[in-house]
């Protein structure tokens, strides 16, 4: 499994997202982009069968997905958890990979258009803009691969590097298409 935080966060409404990512200030500034501004509530190490444990730990309160309609005593043991857990097995094993990961995330954020837009149709425009397979992509994001293709990673690395250029150039992300 891939290593990571499992991150706790909480919308206006106060339901509480329950997830996990390698890469957390990637994902909340994608997640806030969607939902608006989130209060982190906690951070803990894990992996995705930590989170999983945490999920079924709350399953009562779920709303829907990875979002979560917690109690002040629920919030509390959040609270409580520690970074302490084992991991079973590390899927990035790569620098490589983890470095891809890292700028696939930041290339899909980039693509994000906001409240009612989703990951999958970022991924998409994403893939599109810069002849990245698209589930290259998904893997990197949800399945990270113990090792990835040459081509695929120059890609990755061209296409970061120009968004970078652009967002120091112009002082924001590229104009969408």
């Amino acid at each position: 499994m891939t290593v990571g935080k499992i991150y706790f966060v909480k919308r206006a409404d106060g339901l509480v997202k329950i997830g996990f990512s390698a890469s957390v200030s990637a994902r909340i500034k994608h997640l806030s982009r969607e939902h608006g501004t989130l209060e982190v509530v906690h951070m803990v190490a894990g992996d995705r069968a930590r989170e999983k444990s945490i999920h079924h730990t709350f399953s009562s309160a779920r709303e829907f997905g990875e979002w979560f309609r917690l109690t002040h005593d629920d919030l509390a043991v959040v609270k409580s958890l520690a970074d302490e857990f084992e991991p079973r097995e590390f899927v990035i094993n790569s620098p490589y990979v983890q470095q891809a990961h890292e700028w696939a995330a930041e290339l899909v954020a980039a693509e994000h258009r906001g409240p009612g837009d989703t990951t999958s149709a970022a991924m998409e425009r994403c893939a599109g803009r810069h002849q990245i397979d698209q589930q290259v992509l998904w893997s990197l994001r949800y399945q990270p691969p113990r090792d990835m293709s040459v081509t695929q990673y120059m890609r990755l690395r061209e296409a970061h590097a120009a968004y970078r250029m652009a967002v120091a150039a112009l002082g924001e992300p590229e104009a969408r298409s």
